[in-house]
């Protein structure tokens, strides 16, 4: 155990974290998914501000997965429901799918 971790979820989780760094800085977001409900935090280990994903309406069914395509970031999120949300790195939906 360091400093802020073990990190005590409100949730448990069956699913890996998903460690992001955006600009290759070190500046790390981990996103945890416990069922419907996705926690951004920071790698001090506390909860990001402005993470706008809080619940989906269904189980997510892996990890997050980041990637970047003409300088945007995707974060993609599949749900046990067959939704897939792909998201920008505030969380809020970059593309909707049908």
């Amino acid at each position: 155990d360091v400093a802020s971790y073990p990190i005590h979820l409100k949730r448990k989780t069956n699913l890996p974290l998903s460690l992001f760094d955006y600009e290759k800085n070190r500046n790390y977001r981990i996103l945890i998914s416990s069922g419907k409900h996705h926690y951004m935090y920071n790698k001090q280990g506390t909860i990001v501000k402005g993470w706008g994903l809080k619940e989906t309406k269904s189980n997510a069914m892996h990890s997050a997965e980041h990637f970047v395509v003409g300088g945007k970031d995707y974060i993609l999120l599949p749900e046990e429901n067959g939704t897939l949300n792909i998201l920008n790195r505030k969380g809020g939906r970059r593309i909707k799918v049908k």
